[in-house]
């Protein structure tokens, strides 16, 4: 079986497996509310926030649809920028809830600049809110996520900032409470080392306290699970097993630390990109994220070099979506995706560029 090197999901180490081989225990038992707790505090420390957060079961997806959900209703004006295809869905979801979604678009690879973005939305008047993905994992750009909050937080003190935070919380420094965002969406499959089917959620109290009117039973309403939190709680059957596997990562990164966590998913990345250029290839985004590259290699079919590496080497890598199918390949710089791999893989993509040539 190929090493996994996509930007999500990343391998599972050994450690996280064996926590989820712990046994089942009762989410509505004294038991589970100490581990809860620990586990909610350890997330505060992930998120670098010491308010409100809390988690679901759910894909990257849902969490996103959730937070949007919950915070956003029907004629309620918000602004998404689309840069990719993940960044282009919240905006097709907002749409999909009723909003009046003004959609800022840029090229694929290409980033939003603080001031600029600031000058596109002056004719468009008060928001109710902003969707920001930090990270585009389809095409590896980043945004300057902290100097746009600081700026809408002045020129719109009201705006509810809600981030796509799925490849950057845990491969990146990334401070929701210093930064002042309302809500933060990160996934259980990339940096935080697990497979997927856990979303984790952090909420500011302006966040809590603009949420739309909410049923006990609405599963997808995040009131419920803030709710349920503050009572070391969940308000549905809580998936108890994945909850095991995520508190070992989560534990794991306090204790080594997310400024060490945050530096090796940055070596990794330089790493790669240095040799990349060295054996003819070149990064995609002009405005590289940390947790992956997106890359090409000049005259050489980006498909068959992704087989060769997953058949051939033992490497599995991502290709293109949407539109850059079958043009670009993309590496995960996340978890145990270190710099010695790198050097590897590189290695294999040189001796998998021959192969192809000749």
């Amino acid at each position: 079986m190929a090493t996994l090197l996509t930007p999500g999901p990343v391998p599972v180490p050994p450690w996280v497996q064996a926590a989820m081989q712990q046994p089942v225990i009762h989410h509505r038992t004294p038991e589970f509310e100490a581990f809860y707790q620990s586990f909610l505090e350890d997330l505060q420390y992930i998120f670098q926030t010491s308010g409100a957060v809390a988690a679901s079961l759910g894909s990257g997806t849902f969490g996103v649809e959730m937070a949007m959900y919950s915070l956003f209703q029907t004629g309620d004006k918000i602004a998404v920028l689309d840069m990719g295809k993940f960044s282009g869905r919240w905006a097709d979801y907002g749409e999909v809830l009723g909003c009046e979604v003004l959609r800022l678009q840029k090229p694929w690879g290409e980033t939003w600049h603080v001031d600029e973005l600031m000058e596109t939305l002056k004719p468009h008047g008060q928001l109710k809110g902003i969707v920001i993905t930090h990270s585009e994992t389809s095409t590896g750009t980043i945004v300057d996520l902290e100097a746009i909050a600081a700026k809408l937080r002045v020129a719109y003190p009201e705006i509810l900032i809600v981030v796509d935070a799925i490849t950057s919380v845990g491969a990146m420094p990334y401070y929701h409470e210093a930064w002042g965002i309302d809500c933060t969406v990160t996934a259980s499959q990339k940096a935080l080392m697990n497979p997927a089917g856990l979303v984790l959620f952090a909420m500011s109290e302006n966040g809590r306290q603009a949420m739309r009117a909410n049923d006990p039973g609405d599963f997808q309403h995040l009131g419920n699970y803030f709710t349920s939190a503050e009572k070391y709680s969940f308000p549905f059957t809580a998936p108890v097993i994945p909850l095991y596997g995520m508190a070992a990562a989560l534990a794991y990164i306090k204790k080594e630390t997310l400024p060490v966590i945050w530096q090796a998913c940055h070596q990794s990345a330089q790493v790669f990109r240095r040799g990349l250029e060295e054996i003819g290839g070149e990064v995609f985004s002009r405005y590289p994220t940390d947790s992956l590259t997106a890359f090409t290699l000049r005259d050489v079919d980006t498909s068959a070099l992704k087989k060769i590496l997953e058949v051939r080497y033992g490497w599995e890598l991502s290709g293109g979506q949407g539109e850059l199918k079958g043009k670009i390949l993309r590496i995960s710089h996340m978890a145990e995706a270190h710099e010695g791999i790198m050097q590897q893989v590189l290695a294999d993509i040189q001796l998998g560029q021959a192969r192809l040539r000749t």
